[in-house]
């Protein structure tokens, strides 16, 4: 039987360098989890938040989609009061260029004006005053021109005109 100085060690199951290498594996397979985690995490924001930013153009389309038909609608109103606007300048230019063709002995009451006709009720002293002075410059605007007359008990005459013409009365500037 030999002696030894030294007393012998018990062997382990895993020598150190194996111990390093289980740790280094170990801790590489956490750090690859969490990353995993992390990017799965990543993933799922930002697809719920592409999700939310597909409703929120969907809703903004839809918003831009009704500010348009808006828009065309008050266009088109902005057209149509410009045409009134010009419709009315029109006129009036007409009723002013009307009144002016009317002489002093002749007093108007009512004047209706439509497309294509103008009905005048009004009083003059004799038919010669209202057919030498009133009646020439209607018939030269108007296709045709239908004069009545009824007599009032102070001599003086009521008169009733309506003149018709297929392009109308106003003229557009």
């Amino acid at each position: 039987m030999t002696y030894s100085l030294i007393r012998a060690r018990e062997k382990e199951i895993l020598s150190l360098d194996t111990k390093m290498w289980l740790f280094f594996i170990a801790m590489l397979t956490a750090l690859f989890v969490v990353a995993k985690f992390i990017i799965t995490t990543y993933i799922v924001i930002v697809e719920t938040a592409a999700v939310r930013y597909a409703e929120s153009q969907t809703y903004y389309k839809a918003e831009i989609s009704k500010v348009q038909l808006e828009s065309a609608v008050v266009l088109q109103d902005i057209e149509s009061v410009s045409r009134t606007m010009a419709r009315n300048k029109a006129i009036k230019n007409s009723l002013k260029s009307l009144l002016d063709i009317v002489p002093d002995q002749v007093h108007l009451t009512e004047m209706i004006i439509d497309e294509n006709s103008l009905q005048i009720r009004g009083y003059s002293p004799s038919k010669d005053i209202f057919n030498y002075l009133l009646r020439p410059p209607l018939e030269s605007i108007f296709a045709t021109t239908d004069v009545s007359f009824y007599p009032t008990g102070n001599g003086w005459l009521i008169f009733y005109v309506k003149c018709e013409s297929p392009e109308g009365f106003v003229r557009h500037e």
